[in-house]
């Protein structure tokens, strides 16, 4: 089984979305999501192969991995004592978790974000890497209420000013492109919907010494990450009578 499940792998891998596509038409998600039902640890690392590449599909593809029932059997896994599984797992979520706002909404409805903070709190830094990409996924897709609801709920943003103390390039890069997502959003209620204009997640940071903890990043040994960090205090903190935001 693994060996069939690794030749459909390999068939699926690719930059070509019709691939994928056509894959779907035959009905490649059921044997997919079946395979994570099993306690075989190689027919379990093949599957997971095999729905990342289905995953990685457009979001209306990827719609039938949804309505096949794949969070069920994917979420158990999240704290599956592998790491090796753990991993393969996070990587599916994150993949779903890059979908339209319908499938954040679906993903929402399990326990798979109170997993992820649990991870981020408690596991080995590889692990937390794959947990940081499902956050960065997760505030590119969300909208509106979803977005309150992460911040309101779930508290991710106190999780993402928590990983900005690392010094791990892996997790910094994800973590930054989701509060740069969380502020572009901000920037948009503030133009679209508020009368006074101003970003109401910069408070939010800003009361949580996320400001501090950027101007801190500027100084490390990373060019990329200063590169994220120097865009977001000038995009969304940087003011002409205020220069002391950014520290060069």
């Amino acid at each position: 089984m693994a060996d069939i499940l690794s030749g459909l792998s390999h068939l699926t891998s690719g930059e070509s979305d019709d691939i994928i596509e056509e894959a779907f038409k035959l009905g490649i998600e059921k044997p997919a999501i079946a395979s994570l039902r099993s306690k075989d640890i190689d027919v379990l690392v093949a599957g997971f192969r095999l729905c990342e590449n289905l995953t990685s599909a457009p979001s209306d593809d990827v719609q039938v991995m949804f309505d096949s029932g794949i969070l069920d059997v994917l979420v158990p896994l999240l704290t599956h004592d592998r790491n090796c599984i753990k991993k393969r797992a996070l990587r599916t979520l994150s993949n779903l978790m890059a979908g339209n706002s319908s499938q954040v909404a679906t993903i929402l409805e399990t326990e798979a974000i109170l997993i992820i903070k649990s991870i981020i709190e408690n596991e080995d830094t590889q692990i937390v890497v794959e947990a940081a990409h499902c956050i960065a996924n997760l505030f590119f897709s969300a909208e509106g209420e979803q977005m309150k609801l992460l911040l309101e709920k779930y508290k991710l943003l106190e999780v993402m000013m928590e990983l900005l103390a690392t010094k791990n390039q892996e997790i910094l890069i994800p973590v930054l492109e989701a509060l740069e997502n969380l502020l572009r959003t901000g920037k948009w209620i503030a133009e679209e919907q508020l009368s006074n204009k101003e970003n109401p997640y910069i408070k939010y940071i800003e009361e949580l010494d996320g400001l501090k903890a950027l101007e801190e990043l500027q100084k490390h040994e990373s060019d990329e990450v200063y590169q994220k960090v120097y865009k977001i205090i000038e995009t969304f903190f940087f003011k002409e009578d205020n220069l002391s935001l950014i520290h060069i």
